[in-house]
């Protein structure tokens, strides 16, 4: 999908999903996952089942390099952005519930099933997608500074997403601060 004659049309759309794969959270769920599972309630078990979900954020990437070329990128594309839209609606349930003084047990496997899905269905999607497009984005000429140029932004949002996190949790009020970040 070249756009060779409009080089704004191919670093708009390249910024465009670079950005996006910063700002759906992956960051968050990345770095804070210890931390996040252990205020739903898992404890010292909160390492371990983070370990696991980035085992399977593994085992769904090796599942993308096998399959995108036969299913295509936007099939996978869409349905890893349903996969994750689930992800996140279950963890906002899960920070609701915990708000609402459920048992941890519910909420802490609310947090994990969570966390499980929403990073397989990125590992589908925004997770690798956008460094495979974005260099089919750009004419041979212009493809070294344009596709420089969206993986700056995409680490600029990196950086941004993971800034903001902590601030904006303790901000925002009690265990409801979750699910408001997460539901936005």
């Amino acid at each position: 999908m070249q756009t060779e004659d409009s080089p704004e049309a191919a670093t708009f759309v390249g910024v465009g999903i670079n950005v996006l794969q910063q700002v759906s959270g992956i960051n968050v769920f990345i770095y804070f996952a210890e931390q996040i599972l252990d205020d739903a309630g898992l404890g010292h078990y909160a390492m371990l089942s983070a370990a696991i979900v980035s085992g399977i954020q593994l085992a769904a990437t090796a599942a993308l390099i096998r399959y995108i070329d036969k299913l295509g990128r936007r099939p996978l594309a869409a349905t890893g952005i349903v996969g994750m839209l689930v992800g996140l609606m279950l963890i906002v349930v899960g920070s609701l519930l915990r708000g609402a003084g459920a048992l941890l047990s519910v909420t802490a496997w609310f947090a994990l099933s969570s966390m499980l899905i929403y990073r397989a269905a990125f590992s589908l999607s925004l997770g690798p997608l956008p460094y495979v497009m974005t260099s089919e984005f750009f004419a041979q000429e212009a493809r070294a500074a344009g596709v420089g140029f969206c993986w700056a932004m995409n680490w600029l949002s990196n950086f941004g997403v993971s800034l903001c996190f902590k601030v904006l949790v303790k901000a925002l009020p009690g265990p409801y601060g979750q699910a408001i970040i997460f539901g936005t």
